[in-house]
């Protein structure tokens, strides 16, 4: 099997905050509120230290019902992980920070 990609490597996109997303599934769906069709898009994608994830956003047209999720796709990390960002340009704030329910972030102002 050498050369070839895992199922896990060809479904879930590498995550970069400087290109837009291009791999994301729209398909139809349920409204639970209004019982109409709705849209709900799906993007594969793996964040780095996180692994892959599933991200999913409902929008219903009739009634404005909205929802978002964030789902894991792969395997725990088996240990924890600390990661610095050092923001020097406006452009470095340019992330977003995804952290599981049992994980923290802080923010510390350093002159």
């Amino acid at each position: 099997m050498s050369g070839e990609k895992s199922t896990s490597e060809t479904m879930f996109m590498n995550l970069n905050a400087d290109e837009a997303a291009s791999e994301i599934t729209e398909i139809e769906s349920l409204c639970v509120k209004c019982e109409k069709n709705g849209i709900t898009r799906i993007l594969l994608t793996k964040i780095p230290f996180y692994k892959e994830i599933i991200l999913t956003s409902f929008e219903c047209l009739h009634c404005g019902e909205t929802n978002n999720q964030t789902q894991f796709g792969g395997k725990f990390q088996e240990q924890g992980l600390q990661v610095k960002l050092k923001v020097e340009t406006k452009k470095d704030l340019n992330r977003q920070v995804v952290i599981s329910e049992i994980g923290r972030a802080s923010c510390r102002e350093r002159v």
